[in-house]
């Protein structure tokens, strides 16, 4: 009874989790973001998954409800993360809000130690992990604030080599894949939707620093994302200078005169996307209509003082251009000249190329007509050849079968041999028992008295 009593002592310990995340034509991503979600070190009954939606146009949202049914679909009513993160907390069952990117993979520990660190202190409104890329480098490490309200991830693009593996309190945290309280993130006013993507983070950590709430990065909470896999990269620095300016006006509008005529965004875009966001802007700072109008007059000031520098400047340009167009034209056409001296001489020896060419080609058709003449009396040589490799062959065979023929005769005669002198040796044997026999040598005795008498000759 002991052990299953710790085993659901252990899982009451879990607290619920709601995963939020939000999908705009991502769906080739879901299938390895889900799986990695649903894979996770932690009791499932105490996850649930919200994908908002914010009108995708490649049937994500069929694939999910087909293929994961058990996950909540949520449809938001524009292309803004910021309202679909807000929307998807409100329908947050769990205590703590998980936020994944849908290009991002979780590593199987990510929620556990993400959830140990944030459940050890009451004033933790939210952890985060080390966020790698696919090769492995660093992607972020926490946030943090540079001047005039710059923002960067630490470590982006650095080799992981350890040198961000302590725990620590950061200002801000990558909302690519992030853990919050859910009643920190209510307390603060949620997400500010007029950023609607990029700089959130910062804006989050700042109303976190200002309500007395810590975040802290966790290294041992790996995650795994695709940087702007579902962004374009035009679209993005857009935001991310146009959110810049949002930041500065929300926290510390008196930088705005001195930020806004240097920013990539007053550079970069198209007068009508700046007139509507500037003014956007000046509102998000609260400020009085008087110090509205007089922030806007030393803006466009200092922005037409530059133009007017810009002007002269290219004006002086323009200058220096021409002359050296008049000084180009006349070197292009003095070279022009000797290009075409050039060309003549060279044509001279082409031509008497040409000619010597031609003399060549006609000798080398007589050589190669020799060459074919040869080639005709080399094949009827090695066809005659091959006639006599024919009849050789023959010959050979011929040879061959006679020495078989020859080697079974001999081999007859040989045992013929053997047997007349196995004869021999038999008749010898024969001869030899007569003449030693008692008969034969009375026979002799008889014979030879005969003779000696006279008998016989």
């Amino acid at each position: 009874m002991g052990a299953p009593s710790r085993r659901s002592k252990e899982k009451m310990n879990y607290p619920f989790v709601s995963f939020i995340i939000v999908n705009f034509n991502g769906k080739k991503y879901l299938r390895k973001c889900f799986d990695s979600i649903l894979n996770l070190d932690y009791p499932k009954e105490k996850i649930e998954i919200i994908m908002v939606d914010n009108g995708s146009k490649d049937s994500s949202v069929s694939f999910v409800k087909k293929n994961y049914p058990t996950i909540k679909v949520l449809r938001n009513k524009e292309n803004n993360y910021c309202s679909a993160n807000n929307l998807g907390i409100s329908k947050a069952k769990g205590e703590f809000v998980a936020l994944s990117n849908n290009d991002a993979i979780l590593n199987k520990n990510w929620l556990k130690e993400l959830v140990k660190e944030i459940t050890s202190d009451e004033k933790i409104g939210g952890t985060g992990g080390k966020i790698l890329f696919f090769n492995g480098r660093i992607q972020s490490a926490g946030q943090e604030k540079l001047a005039d309200f710059w923002w960067r991830d630490i470590g982006f693009k650095e080799k992981n080599k350890g040198q961000y593996d302590k725990k620590k309190e950061v200002i801000s945290l990558s909302g690519a894949a992030v853990l919050y309280r859910k009643k920190f993130l209510t307390g603060i006013g949620g997400f500010d939707e007029d950023f609607r993507m990029y700089c959130d983070e910062a804006d989050i950590g700042m109303r976190a620093r200002k309500k007395g709430w810590k975040l802290v990065y966790v290294p041992t909470a790996i995650a795994h994302h695709k940087f702007m896999g579902t962004a374009k990269k035009p679209e993005a620095l857009y935001y991310c200078h146009r959110n810049r300016l949002l930041l500065i006006a929300k926290y510390e509008p008196e930088l705005l005169s001195k930020v806004l005529p240097a920013s990539e965004f007053f550079a970069n875009n198209k007068p009508d996307d700046i007139k509507k966001e500037i003014s956007f802007i000046l509102r998000k700072a609260k400020l009085k209509a008087t110090i509205e109008d007089e922030l806007l007059i030393r803006i466009f000031s200092e922005t037409l003082a530059g133009l007017k520098a810009v002007l002269l400047g290219t004006l002086k340009r323009m200058r220096e251009i021409r002359l050296l167009k008049n000084r180009i034209i006349h070197d292009r056409n003095r070279f022009i000249k000797e290009k075409e001296a050039f060309i003549r001489q060279k044509q001279r020896i082409i031509d008497s190329k040409e000619k010597l060419l031609q003399e060549k080609r006609h000798e080398l058709n007589e050589k190669e007509t020799e060459l074919n003449e040869r080639k005709k009396e080399i094949n009827k040589q090695i066809e005659r050849i091959n006639q006599l490799n024919r009849m050789v062959a023959g010959k050979e065979k011929e040879i061959k079968d006679m020495r078989k023929e020859f080697l079974k005769k001999e081999t007859n005669m040989n045992q013929l041999l053997a047997d007349k002198e196995k004869m021999i040796k038999q008749r010898d044997k024969s001869l030899k028992e007569i003449y030693d026999s008692r008969g034969w040598k009375f026979l002799t005795a008889v014979h030879n008295t005969k003779k000696r008498l006279g008998v016989i000759k």
